[in-house]
């Protein structure tokens, strides 16, 4: 709409309107470019057939039954994509401030107004007009936005599934179930604006970094004048998952029911997870010819990878026991009725879960390179780079155990390292032979000291390029390209299971006591977390901090009538 409307309708004002203006931002609606005022465009012919079959080979107790169908399925753009992002820009939001203590500020025009006066403003007396609205913040030039590409088509997923069961006995059943998606048009930002890293700036232009008012614009391929990030929301996201799944089921009879699921899965994405990852770009943002020119190409070079968030092996279970004691079983059989009620009844319950995990192998050095070997729980190491430089006592060592889960690297300075006191600050247990997985361009020498001369340049990956005019700059290499990226590992695998005894006391033919006793992590698990860059699995926390935590006993007594 015309800006005239947000200000009468209060979503912004003159004033904020013109600070933007003052940096090159400029506004306009759709009317003043023959554009319809509709945000999204109508897809009236979204179809999305479904189709199954099933197919039973046999008769009888044991058959075996085949299943199968194919679907497309339509899925909307979730309002959060665009309220999370939409909702804050220009001239919808800008800053305002209050403080007294700044000359521009103060009552009498000098700075220090607190130190010398008292506060002449009383929360909720006289401080509702204090901010005033119409002067707000200055606002430097170079501002992001975001908008909407033109084709927004519909998210669509294709799925199909085939599943086979076999029945081995009344209550038992055997099932292989295989399930594949394939999702396109998922959601997906585009900076169109992006800015290269200093080091491929100072490597193909050989200048300093452009200066001044629009020193954060300077290097921006689309915009050089008002904005810094240029995003837009499109719909050019992919999709693509299979799931292979063993399953057995016995129903519940004769006092035993459980399941047992063991499921594979590889899961692959490009976007589809709004504005958290997967950012597409340009190829203006790197070294020239290192990255393709058509955008798809080089939207699925750079994005493509595996959704790390679904673990690739996964076994879930769960039971359901009623225990042989008392009435009608082989123990306590001839009890009586008072008796059996305390003794029999009893039911054992639980569930549990095994799941993989995967960690990126680590993208922030960019110097030698070595085979990558993954050593999983071979090697037990004691981790004590957390001890201060400064400690002087053997209480102060801050040791934690883990293992050397792979040869991430770990500096020569750290390596059965001490400080000045004698104290342990390094890593104790590596193998022999350990050669990092990839070193900075400057990795620690051995013998090395602080007192060295360049000794600030250990352990980083800066280079020196000499440039245009004469001079040379030190900058941290870095072409956005690491030869690691998007690579991942599977790390370690946690388990854990709960566990709960229940029973039913009755009281009379319409009362009840349920009493239970619930274990939670029964058989005290702790769980490993991924390793770090240095390729440690850390036995100082449990896995994800949520559910291996120490074994929890909970008691529940409950009245029902």
């Amino acid at each position: 709409e015309p800006l005239d409307f947000y200000y009468k309708s209060g979503a912004t004002t003159p004033q904020v309107v013109k600070a933007f203006e003052a940096v090159d931002v400029k506004f306009t609606n759709a009317a003043q470019l023959k554009r319809s005022k509709d945000i999204f465009p109508s897809n009236y012919f979204d179809i999305g057939p479904r189709a199954g079959f099933a197919y039973r080979m046999g008769d009888g107790k044991r058959e075996t039954i085949i299943r199968g169908g194919y679907g497309l399925y339509i899925s909307a753009l979730p309002m959060r994509t665009l309220l999370a992002q939409f909702s804050s820009l220009a001239p919808f939001r800008a800053n305002f401030s209050y403080n007294p203590n700044s000359a521009a500020q103060s009552p009498d025009g000098v700075s220090n107004y607190l130190l010398r006066k008292a506060n002449p403003i009383v929360a909720g007396a006289n401080s509702s007009d204090v901010v005033d609205l119409n002067n707000p913040n200055a606002i430097a030039r170079g501002i992001s936005v975001l908008g909407l590409a033109p084709d927004l088509p519909s998210m669509k997923i294709h799925e199909w599934n085939l599943a086979i069961e076999k029945q081995l006995s009344p209550t038992m059943v055997f099932r292989l179930r295989y399930n594949g998606k394939h999702g396109v048009n998922s959601d997906q930002l585009n900076e169109i604006n992006p800015t290269q890293t200093d080091y491929v700036w100072y490597t193909t232009t050989r200048n300093i970094l452009p200066q001044g008012a629009f020193s954060n614009v300077g290097r921006r391929p689309y915009d050089q004048t008002a904005y810094t990030s240029v995003r837009l929301l499109q719909k050019t996201g992919i999709i693509n998952t299979s799931t292979f799944t063993v399953e057995a089921e016995r129903r519940f009879s004769k006092g035993l029911g459980f399941q047992a699921f063991y499921t594979v899965t590889n899961a692959f994405r490009l976007g589809g997870n709004s504005f958290r990852d997967d950012v597409a770009t340009s190829y203006q943002g790197y070294l020239p010819d290192s990255v393709p020119k058509d955008f798809t190409a080089l939207n699925r070079f750079l994005n493509y990878d595996r959704d790390t968030s679904v673990p690739k092996h996964r076994v879930r279970w769960n039971w359901n026991y009623d225990i042989p004691i008392g009435k009608r079983h082989r123990v306590l059989g001839n009890v009586s009725s008072a008796v059996n009620n305390f003794v029999g009844g009893w039911k054992l319950s639980g569930s549990g879960t095994m799941l993989s995990q995967y960690y990126a192998l680590p993208t922030g050095n960019w110097g030698e390179v070595s085979n990558f070997e993954s050593y999983g729980k071979k090697y037990k190491i004691t981790d004590c780079r957390s001890t201060p430089a400064t400690a002087t006592s053997v209480a102060d060592e801050r040791c934690f155990e883990g293992y050397l889960w792979y040869n991430g690297y770990i500096s020569e300075r750290f390596i059965n390292s001490k400080n000045a006191a004698g104290l342990r600050n390094g890593v104790y247990g590596l193998p022999a032979d350990y050669k990092p997985i990839q070193k900075p361009i400057i990795p620690w020498p051995k013998g090395g000291s602080t007192s060295d001369p360049g000794n600030a340049d250990y352990d980083t990956n800066v280079v020196y390029i000499p440039l245009n005019n004469g001079s040379t700059v030190r900058v941290t290499a870095d072409t956005g390209l690491h030869p690691f990226r998007n690579q991942y590992k599977l790390g370690p695998s946690n388990w854990l299971m709960d566990a709960s005894l229940l029973k039913f006391f009755s009281v009379t033919e319409r009362v009840r006591i349920r009493v239970n006793a619930d274990l939670f992590n029964v058989l005290n698990r702790q769980g490993l977390v991924n390793p770090d860059s240095a390729g440690i699995a850390s036995l100082q926390s449990s896995y994800g901090g949520s559910g291996f935590r120490p074994r929890q006993l909970q008691l529940t007594m409950r009245l029902e009538w």
